[in-house]
């Protein structure tokens, strides 16, 4: 057995309890040095990383969860050009109907992350898509209240619905953390991750045509019921799991996070989440306002293309780097430098190339440009993405949970603030000058500050 002169060594193992290897008899044998077993190893209990088949089974569920949860998003986006017409909004009342999701999001994440490192991911999975689910798939029945106009009514919907979304990813990384190990973690995420652009591409291929033939209710009635079953499937699923591996998630994790002062102590905390809050601003405003751009600038083009092409991208790109991050680390570049290799590709596209797109009148240039910046924005799930868990293993979906509340307040503000702009000037050209600054702000502030090692 291979052994340590370092207690502090044993931070950067994952085992069930450290004070039990350090207080049984090898310990007096080796009173300097103190035997690391991994956690699948130890004779007591079995092991809490998924199995290889069973971690394959997870990674499609899981897939599928985020492609769900991103078509639920999206739904509003493809849209919102449609509503407008029917309810009699403007630019303004669009921003700030779009922006409504994210006032709910925000309120949830830290305790999400909170609640799936004490009880478990995806136990919190489960019961936040419950609620979005159902959500989504009843917006579209919303106008019969009385004394509360239907805008009213689909932004508190919004708002329910952002609460119950903003759960899903701590849980997912709390979830991976545990289940996972390391050297499979960035794949996991990846595929997971890429389950996003797949329900982007989901959502502007079936979106569309559904728009198009039967109105914009059939696209919620769609995708809120896709979910639902989905609901059902990953409850079943986990019944599943743990029967047959015999083990829960909850079992093993302790209940010992580091407060915010704690993790505020280090600069790479301060780092990651800068970096992904501006990092959400631009995504999200390109998520929120991608479709209202191609169709105010190239009014006779195709919806399809420019609601499936950047997605598709990001969906290959995400998974390559999902798999080449892994084999970095593998091969012995440093986690650190990988991470930061990965967010300033991710942050670069939207930096150089979003100036660029001032300057083009040709909807085929305007659709490759905006498809390279969605597609290398996939590299941020090798980035900033699996940051949380380099960081702390223990306070994983809590230090995801923080991120995104930031990157949530921030992708609120800017797809309302971007609404305003618009009314304002009816340019896009403010809008990515705004963006390009934004990401370089996001690329600085993680290569001199960010880092992939443990801070707890």
């Amino acid at each position: 057995m291979e052994t340590y002169e370092n207690e502090s060594l044993l931070q950067d193992f994952e085992v069930v309890d450290k004070k039990e290897y350090m207080e049984n008899d090898l310990s007096m044998k080796y009173p300097l040095k103190y035997p690391l077993i991994p956690i699948e190893d130890h004779p007591n209990t079995s092991s809490v990383f998924w199995k290889k088949r069973t971690r394959i089974k997870w990674n499609l569920m899981l897939f599928f969860g985020c492609m769900l949860l991103y078509s639920s998003r999206t739904s509003l986006s493809i849209c919102v050009s449609q509503m407008s017409k029917e309810y009699g909004w403007d630019k303004r009342i669009s921003g700030f109907v779009l922006s409504s999701f994210f006032f709910g999001y925000i309120l949830t994440q830290v305790l999400g992350g909170i609640l799936s490192d004490r009880y478990g991911g995806e136990r919190m999975l489960f019961l936040s898509a419950s609620v979005w689910s159902i959500c989504t798939f009843c917006l579209p029945l919303l106008g019969h209240l009385p004394l509360i106009p239907v805008t009213g009514q689909i932004i508190v919907m919004q708002v329910i619905t952002g609460a119950a979304q903003g759960i899903h990813f701590p849980a997912l990384t709390s979830l991976l953390c545990k289940r996972v190990k390391a050297e499979n973690r960035n794949t996991s995420y990846s595929l997971a991750a890429s389950g996003t652009s797949v329900g982007n591409i989901f959502c502007g291929i079936a979106g569309t045509l559904l728009l198009q033939s039967h109105g914009w209710r059939s696209v919620f009635f769609t995708t809120g019921g896709l979910s639902i079953a989905w609901v059902i499937l990953i409850k079943c699923f986990i019944n599943s799991t743990e029967q047959t591996e015999g083990v829960e998630v909850a079992a093993f994790t302790k209940n010992n996070h580091n407060s915010l002062k704690d993790l505020a102590r280090h600069a790479p905390f301060w780092a990651l989440l800068f970096c992904g809050t501006c990092e959400s601003l631009v995504f999200v405003n390109l998520l929120s306002w991608l479709p209202t751009y191609f169709h105010d600038e190239f009014p006779e083009s195709e919806g399809l293309l420019f609601n499936v092409l950047p997605w598709v991208a990001s969906v290959i790109i995400t998974n390559i780097a999902g798999m080449l991050s892994d084999h970095m680390i593998s091969r012995g570049c440093s986690v650190t430098r990988t991470r930061k290799l990965f967010v300033s590709v991710a942050l670069l596209a939207p930096a150089f190339l979003s100036i660029v797109l001032n300057f083009v009148s040709n909807f085929n240039v305007a659709l490759f440009l905006m498809t390279s910046i969605i597609g290398f924005m996939g590299c941020n799930s090798s980035g900033i993405g699996v940051n949380p868990q380099d960081l702390s293993l223990k306070n994983a979906g809590y230090i995801y949970g923080v991120m995104n509340s930031m990157g949530a307040l921030s992708g609120t503000l800017g797809v309302s603030f971007t609404g305003y702009i618009l009314h304002s000037t009816t340019h896009w050209a403010s809008v990515f000058y705004m963006t390009s600054v934004v990401s370089f702000l996001g690329i600085f502030s993680f290569v001199l500050f960010g880092s992939g090692d443990k801070i707890d």
